[in-house]
């Protein structure tokens, strides 16, 4: 599956959407903020409470917000030293959380990713590679039903990183999603205020 470009321009067109992490659904391994605005991976298994929504295998957290119709976006500041990995996007309520996930839409995942210096969509069956002209520090992630798309963009720059169509999570409830491992640490920007 191929990209499909549809810009939205330089400037959002809509308010920032006020994403928070849901501390039920993280990974043990994974550290979250006490404001639950940042995440990143830890060496250890902290004692968390399991529980049907929690993830046990691959290092991930959903946002606590669901979203069901409108236009919405968030953006992402990303820390990472050489040899991080991490993914973002969105993901369907009822995407398995337990056992081994290969991230992507038989998932019910729509996500970017970025491992070994390369960055990629997770497409299916195979990833796509992306070509970026500069390292975004911040991506912004667009979640669209009118358009039903899901959007990323460098927000530094504003360029176009890759769209999905959002008709592959077959009209269920969203969240936003995330993927840390260890060299990486996410922080959900604030909306201004």
């Amino acid at each position: 599956m191929g990209p499909v470009c549809k810009p939205w321009g330089p400037s959002p067109p809509l308010p920032t959407a006020y994403i928070t992490l849901d501390e039920d659904t993280a990974h043990p391994q994974l550290i979250l903020s006490a404001g639950r605005k940042s995440v990143r991976c830890g060496n250890t298994y902290q004692a968390v409470p399991d529980n049907p929504k929690r993830y046990d295998t691959f290092h991930c957290v959903l946002g606590q917000e669901i979203f069901v119709s409108g236009r919405h976006f968030w953006e992402v500041d990303v820390e990472m030293e050489k040899g991080g990995a991490w993914a973002m996007g969105v993901a369907k309520e009822s995407m398995k959380r337990k056992g081994p996930i290969d991230p992507g839409p038989q998932e019910g995942i729509l996500a970017l990713s970025h491992c070994r210096g390369n960055y990629w969509a997770l497409t299916s069956p195979d990833h796509t590679a992306l070509t970026l002209t500069q390292t975004p520090r911040r991506i912004r992630v667009y979640l669209d039903f009118q358009g039903q798309e899901v959007a990323f963009f460098n927000a530094d720059n504003q360029d176009w990183l890759f769209t999905f169509p959002l008709a592959l999570l077959n009209g269920e409830r969203i969240h936003p999603w995330f993927g840390v491992e260890l060299m990486v640490q996410l922080h959900l920007k604030e909306p201004p205020s």
